[in-house]
């Protein structure tokens, strides 16, 4: 599907980042219940127009299993660890529904490559199990 961004007659492809994060998972000073996978990016002038999650294990912590999807810092710009997504529940298997902020549909960066995080914390007992595949799909400028 392409999408038509306006001012012009041209319509732009739709592209995906991917971010993939498995309970067991390491990160160097993360507690094994909170972590943040930093891979991917958007080119410059990217407009993200949809964020999906989907569930292929269900994660175990006990109480509570949580994802966002924001930014790290860059080009003068803070880390947004929830700029694009502020809630998903990550305890059951399928497509996830998620909190969407209004920072879908806006371009990121007019300039700048932005890096992509997703983050997942667990409450309660330690994870034994679970994986996430955060799907972002945007078009280029």
């Amino acid at each position: 599907m392409a999408e038509n961004l306006g001012g012009s007659n041209t319509t732009r492809p739709q592209q995906t980042a991917t971010l993939n994060i498995k309970f067991d998972d390491t990160v160097s000073a993360v507690a094994a219940n909170a972590l943040s996978i930093d891979s991917g990016s958007l080119p410059a002038d990217a407009y993200i127009i949809n964020v999906q999650a989907f569930v292929r294990v269900a994660f175990d912590s006990g109480t509570t299993d949580a994802l966002e999807v924001g930014h790290a810092a860059f080009a003068g710009t803070v880390a947004d660890d929830n700029a694009f997504v502020t809630a998903g529940d990550l305890s059951s298997a399928g497509e996830v529904t998620l909190t969407k902020t209004a920072s879908i549909g806006n371009v990121t960066s007019a300039t700048e490559v932005v890096p992509l995080t997703a983050e997942w914390t667990g409450v309660g007992t330690a994870a034994t199990a679970g994986e996430v595949e955060v799907v972002i799909t945007y078009v280029q400028k």
